[in-house]
């Protein structure tokens, strides 16, 4: 993976372009990585993470932090560890089963 510049800020691509399409993004402020490099599928799972996650401190029912702490506490994992960017496939099924609005009480 090398530093590349993109119309959504800095990333990381592979190196094979365009043979090899990976990439990753960095966050603009400090070039860290957003989270874990992932395959395709992985991406995907953590796009839809996100998409039934956000909702959820988007809207004002809890702050984003607390939004976090609380899926940390029903994930079983530390708030620290608590980031869907480095969530496997798995994770982010547990992540959008948990946040089914006609299952989930959202409260910290």
């Amino acid at each position: 993976m090398v530093p590349r510049e993109g119309r959504y800020g800095p990333f990381l691509g592979c190196s094979r372009f365009p043979r090899c399409r990976g990439a990753h993004s960095l966050h603009s402020g400090t070039g860290k990585p957003m989270g874990t490099p992932a395959n395709s599928a992985v991406r995907a799972a953590r796009q839809a993470a996100h998409a039934a996650f956000d909702p959820i401190w988007q809207r004002g029912d809890l702050s984003r932090g607390a939004a976090y702490h609380w899926l940390a506490q029903e994930l079983g994992i530390p708030v620290a560890a608590c980031h869907i960017g480095r969530f496997n496939a798995a994770q982010c099924d547990r992540v959008i089963a948990l946040c089914k609005p006609e299952g989930t009480d959202h409260e910290a």
